[in-house]
């Protein structure tokens, strides 16, 4: 084969009760993907992550739950051309620390107050040259906020807050950024089946991905903090749905959103990441808009259950220097459908003997300007990320490659690329 991809996953949690008001929960996770070309091409990523988390009860009214989680995550390629061996590393830890205050004013009114702080170490790039190395970056990120779930009338519920969150570099001194956060959420209950629910919100990412698919094989991404230039990214969401319960078996929604972001980022074409130790004078950014549809139907109870599912978004990008300063510089579209059926067998009426799990792998499209494309990258991550978008997704797109020319024509492929993030 011209490629072996591998990969695993593996999660264990566990919890135990101490004392009447007390629970410990564990969790870990370890994922490991890996490529190998007959090119001479070794790339091997992973992201290995664990959870500590801590509940306490007060009493009937006050709810504690603090969590210390710790993440690291490694992407190492290795190549041969002409029989000198290329090494690039890259990498991002966290040290994460925070806690939740719930207090219940009423049955039907909580508020939370909560805080945090995470520590950020980046290997952003690392090869065997000096010279071509950037150096590792620390960077502290702090978080505070408060929020109310009201349920004022039995039709009618709000959900409401403020989150305040801080970035502060520690290896420049470059002022420490603050960013305000609202949200709030709306949900009317029009019957005992049906409901509307609005909501908006404001978010910040401090952390930006600068991504190049500049092999066939693999992508290549390097992860950045908010310093020398490069702003946090912002997005302004605001999302609207539909929910139906009816027939006692089936349930169906469908959920409209609209983003719109700012100090989104792109490269500049041909943009060189590996070995560059300006690789930030590569990255451009703009605005981006994006909105879509997400229909789903599901059948809860009964032998046969299941869903089938049906999304379509777009997003546009408007940044400087990319596709010769002509607005939009990308236009892009998803269309993506997805069916799962779960049937189970049933010795009497209550215990179950057995199941069987069907799932039709979801349909997905993606289309740079006008022509429609599958990602031509096959690994077993661009495999897993072909999902549809989420309400809380970004404005990022699957993965494909960049700009690069076809060897007998040397036509580009593509006006400007898109980079993901995860």
């Amino acid at each position: 084969m011209p490629l072996v991809p591998t990969f695993y996953d593996l999660n264990a949690k566990i919890n135990t009760k101490i004392g009447q008001n007390d629970r410990l929960y564990l969790s870990f996770y370890r994922g490991h993907d890996v490529i190998d070309s007959n090119e001479g091409l070794h790339n091997n990523w992973g992201n290995t992550s664990g959870t500590l988390r801590w509940t306490h009860n007060f009493g009937s009214r006050w709810f504690l739950n603090t969590a210390f989680i710790v993440s690291d995550y490694r992407n190492d390629l290795n190549f041969i051309y002409k029989k000198h061996e290329f090494n690039w590393h890259t990498g991002l830890s966290d040290l994460n620390l925070k806690a939740a205050l719930s207090y219940y004013i009423a049955p039907d009114c909580e508020l939370r107050i909560g805080a945090g702080a995470i520590r950020h170490a980046f290997v952003p790039n690392e090869s065997d040259s000096l010279q071509t190395s950037l150096p590792h970056l620390q960077a502290m990120e702090y978080s505070a906020f408060v929020l109310n779930d009201w349920k004022l009338l039995r039709w009618l519920g709000f959900n409401y807050g403020l989150h305040l969150s801080a970035f502060q570099p520690l290896d420049s001194d470059e002022k420490v950024m603050v960013y305000p956060e609202p949200r709030v959420s709306i949900n009317v209950m029009l019957n005992d089946d049906a409901s509307i629910k609005a909501a908006y919100s404001r978010n910040v990412q401090y952390i930006q991905v600068l991504q190049n698919n500049s092999l066939n094989y693999t992508s290549l991404e390097t992860w950045f903090p908010a310093v020398n230039g490069l702003k946090p990214g912002i997005a302004d969401v605001v999302s609207a749905g539909f929910f139906l319960d009816f027939a006692e078996q089936f349930s169906t929604s469908v959920e409209l959103y609209y983003k719109k972001g700012q100090d989104q980022i792109d490269f500049i074409d041909h943009a060189q990441l590996i070995s560059n130790p300006n690789v930030l004078s590569q990255v451009r950014r703009g605005n981006a808009t994006a909105y879509g549809v997400e229909f789903n139907l599901s059948k809860n109870v009964g032998r046969f259950a299941g869903a089938i599912s049906y999304t379509y978004s777009r997003v546009t990008y408007a940044i400087l220097d990319i596709n010769d300063d002509n607005p939009p510089c990308q236009i892009f579209h998803t269309t993506s459908a997805s069916t799962a059926v779960t049937s189970s067998r049933h010795v009497g009426a209550q215990v179950p003997r057995g199941s069987i799990r069907a799932v039709i792998p979801s349909l997905c499209l993606w289309a740079s300007m006008n022509t429609w494309a599958r990602p031509s990258r096959f690994t077993p991550s661009a495999t897993r990320a072909a999902r549809p978008p989420t309400i809380a997704s970004t404005f990022r797109a699957p993965t494909r490659r960049r700009n690069t020319r076809t060897a007998s024509t040397g036509a580009r492929v593509s006006a400007c690329s898109t980079p993901t993030t995860a």
